[in-house]
């Protein structure tokens, strides 16, 4: 996976109004909120609440969990849990449920799409991108090579233990 793909970052999303826990009341006011550098973007969060206090309080709660998720799935942060066990290869780690449902969500996807869906792309970008800064299109060799590493299997599950084994150096 190549960056904190969609999958992940719309788990986040539905986590973090999911947690909300509560529909507001016919009361409510609807409060906007502005963060920039949220997972490198920009964050607008409208919260309906019954006042200032409770939509704030909604506010770092989304906040929170989106930073908590961003601990798990991101690859900007080395430290994350995601990127700790990409630089841990061929070694069966136990995962935490969301990251290990995560990647079950990914075999079933790419199963589902007849391999349409491909979460390994990291290779097939490289050669794109290398490609680019020498101002030309990637030699069809190696994309054909980038597009076999990514169809190869990149990770074995173990649902009864919760581990996840990496087959391939494949991003």
């Amino acid at each position: 996976m190549s960056r904190l793909n969609w999958t992940g970052l719309l788990g986040m999303v539905c986590v973090a109004t999911l947690s909300l826990g509560h529909l507001p009341a016919a009361s409510a006011e609807t409060f906007d909120f502005y963060h920039e550098h949220v997972l490198g973007t920009s964050l607008q969060l409208t919260v309906d609440a019954e006042s200032r206090d409770a939509a704030t309080a909604a506010e770092a709660r989304v906040l929170a969990e989106i930073e908590r998720l961003a601990g798990i799935y991101s690859t900007y942060d080395a430290q994350s849990e995601f990127s700790r066990w990409l630089a841990d290869p061929q070694a069966p780690r136990k995962l935490s449920p969301e990251l290990f449902q995560l990647l079950q969500a990914c075999d079933r996807w790419q199963q589902g799409s007849g391999g349409v869906f491909q979460p390994a792309t990291g290779q097939i970008s490289q050669v794109w991108q290398a490609a680019a800064r020498q101002n030309q299109l990637p030699q069809p060799e190696q994309l054909a090579a980038a597009v076999r590493q990514a169809q190869a299997p990149a990770w074995k599950l173990d649902a009864n233990q919760q581990t996840a084994i990496r087959l391939s150096d494949c991003q």
